[in-house]
C-alpha cells in the first residue's frame, strides 16, 4: 500500500467534520444578531450565590445603528455544573442618552471600560461601569 493510499483511507475512516459538527443544536438560530460585542469577567458573591458579570452591546437600526448596553449577572450552579442567567439590566443612563456607538469593551480591575463615539462629536469618549451585587452597578463618564 502506497503512502497516498494510506492518506486517502485515513480521510475516509476519520473525517475531520465529525468533530467539527458536534455542537449544541439548541444554540442554532438562538443567537441575537443585534449583538455587537460581549465582554465577560469578574466575580461576585451575594447571599450564598456567586458568579460573574457580562456586558453586552447591541446595535439597533439599519443604516445608522445606535448601541445599547446591558449588564448580566451570571450565576454558577455548582451542583448542576452549569451557568445560568440570574439577571439582565439595561444601562438606561447610556441607552437613553445621546446617539452612541460602541467602539470597544474590555474588562479589567473589576470594571468594564467602554469606548464609544457620540454622533454629534468626532472624538472617542470613555465610560467606566463598575458592577456590584445583582442589580447594582455604577456608571461614570
Amino acid at each position: 500500500m502506497k503512502l497516498s493510499d494510506i492518506f486517502f483511507m485515513s480521510i475516509l475512516l476519520f473525517p475531520g467534520n465529525l468533530v467539527a459538527n458536534q455542537h449544541d443544536t439548541k444554540f442554532l438560530n438562538d443567537v441575537d444578531t443585534t449583538i455587537y460585542h460581549i465582554v465577560s469577567g469578574g466575580f461576585w458573591e451575594h447571599e450564598g450565590d456567586h458568579g460573574s458579570w457580562r456586558l453586552i452591546a447591541r446595535n439597533l437600526g439599519w443604516e445608522h445603528t445606535k448601541s445599547y448596553l446591558y449588564i448580566q449577572w451570571l450565576k454558577a450552579d455548582d451542583e448542576k455544573q452549569h451557568i445560568i442567567e440570574l439577571m439582565t439590566i439595561s444601562i438606561s443612563e447610556f441607552n437613553e442618552g445621546n446617539w452612541r456607538n460602541i467602539i470597544k469593551l474590555e474588562y479589567s480591575d473589576n470594571s468594564f471600560l467602554i469606548q464609544y463615539t457620540v454622533r454629534s462629536k468626532e472624538s472617542i469618549e470613555k465610560a467606566i461601569l463598575v458592577p456590584g451585587i445583582p442589580g447594582k452597578y455604577k456608571l461614570t463618564y
